[in-house]
């Protein structure tokens, strides 16, 4: 443990980004030495007071949550409006039109697919 503490102290921080030693000492120095949230963030690195409480709740109350996976939220973000047969219009929108505009591409969308309504950025992010 005293190798992983010194790994830890030698760390420069980063903002928001916790290396996995000093997430594993977090649980060590709170679930082993019995420290209270605040102090095992300190000793653990300087894992800020909020955060500390934050992974100090989510360890009581689910007991199957991973500390050291990635904690993004991918469930929420809305799915595509453009599927394939939409891809391949543009395709071949661009291939006869190059120089099109992506005014012209959300017209020519509109005009195939009546049922669609999509925005510019959709239909540029497509593109790219």
């Amino acid at each position: 443990m005293e190798d992983v503490i010194a790994t830890v102290k030698k760390q420069t921080k980063s903002y928001q980004r916790y290396s996995n030693e000093q997430k594993l000492l977090f649980v060590y120095y709170n679930r082993i030495k019995l420290f209270n949230v605040a102090k095992s963030g300190r000793l653990a690195g300087g894992i800020s007071e909020r955060r500390a409480q934050k992974w100090a709740k989510k360890l009581e109350g689910d007991k199957g949550w991973n500390i050291f996976e990635k904690q993004t939220n991918l469930v929420n973000r809305p799915k595509s409006q453009l599927d394939d047969r939409h891809k391949l219009h543009l395709l071949d929108f661009y291939d006869n039109w190059p120089q099109a505009r992506i005014v012209d591409t959300m017209d020519s969308l509109t005009q195939k697919f009546s049922d669609l309504s999509v925005k510019k950025s959709t239909v540029h992010t497509s593109e790219n």
